[in-house]
C-alpha cells in the first residue's frame, strides 16, 4: 500500500494556535466525512487543481488509525 496515503501530510496550528493536520487524498478524506469526523475547511489548491481538507488534529487522532488499519478491498 502506498504509504504516502496513510499519512497525515502536514501538521500546522492556526492563529488560535490549534493544531490542525490537511488531507489531500480523496478517499482518506471521504473515509474521515463518512465516519461524522467535519472538516474546518475544504477547498481546492488554485495551482495544482487538488482537493484539500482541514481536520481538528485532535478530532482525527483516532480515525486515522482506524484508517491506517482498515482493510483495502481490491
Amino acid at each position: 500500500m502506498n504509504e504516502a496515503i496513510n499519512e497525515k501530510l502536514e501538521i500546522k496550528t492556526t492563529p488560535t494556535k490549534e493544531k490542525v493536520t490537511y488531507l489531500y487524498n480523496v478517499l482518506q478524506i471521504n473515509y474521515y466525512l463518512s465516519n461524522g469526523i467535519c472538516p474546518k475547511q475544504i477547498g481546492i489548491n488554485s495551482t495544482t487543481k487538488r482537493v484539500w481538507a482541514m481536520f481538528g488534529w485532535d478530532q482525527t487522532t483516532e480515525i486515522f488509525t482506524r484508517w491506517c488499519q482498515r482493510k483495502v478491498i481490491r
